[in-house]
């Protein structure tokens, strides 16, 4: 899992002698030659690096589709937030909608807290290898490649998904 790989890299880091993690601490500035300014509490570290590489993160952002705001509709992160942290399964159904192979762990995700995962949207037109898409396989959760989400069809009252329209990116759309 990512926290396991997370925590073999950060025992890796500490026990290279060349390394010295600095924890809680900020990167103010980057100037000529790769110096760095780093501030720890009180303190300014004047650091040189060798190489630099930059990490900036990034921020998931929602499909754009008809009726996205509907309640039940989520971004992935919140759904694993719900399940690892409050233990709060997020449905009783799932569509998962991904551009990345991380939408393939979302869905196991899902299904590891018994939610009935009815398909996988994967926007790309190849498919994933890692091994979040082969469990996938293996536990028959259909994946549509290719396609994206048109629309989530909403209930008489509104208040919950009664499906989704998704579509070949090359074609019509399918119910």
């Amino acid at each position: 899992s990512a926290g396991e790989a997370r925590a073999r890299m950060a025992a890796a880091v500490a026990r290279e002698p060349r390394v010295r993690v600095l924890t809680g601490a900020t990167c103010s500035g980057v100037f000529a030659d790769n110096w760095l300014a780093v501030v720890q509490a009180d303190r300014l570290f004047k650091v040189r690096a060798r190489r630099l590489i930059v990490a900036a993160g990034g921020i998931e952002q929602m499909a754009v589709f008809r009726n996205n705001d509907l309640p039940g509709i989520m971004c992935s992160t919140a759904a694993q937030r719900l399940i690892r942290e409050f233990g709060v399964r997020p449905g009783r159904n799932a569509v998962v909608a991904t551009g990345t192979d991380h939408g393939y762990a979302v869905a196991l995700d899902l299904k590891h807290a018994g939610v009935n995962v009815v398909g996988i949207v994967d926007f790309r037109k190849s498919s994933a290898a890692e091994p979040c898409a082969e469990e996938v396989r293996r536990l028959a959760i259909p994946v549509y490649q290719g396609y994206g989400i048109v629309e989530a069809q909403a209930t008489r009252d509104k208040n919950h998904i009664a499906g989704i329209v998704a579509a070949p990116s090359d074609q019509g759309a399918q119910r």
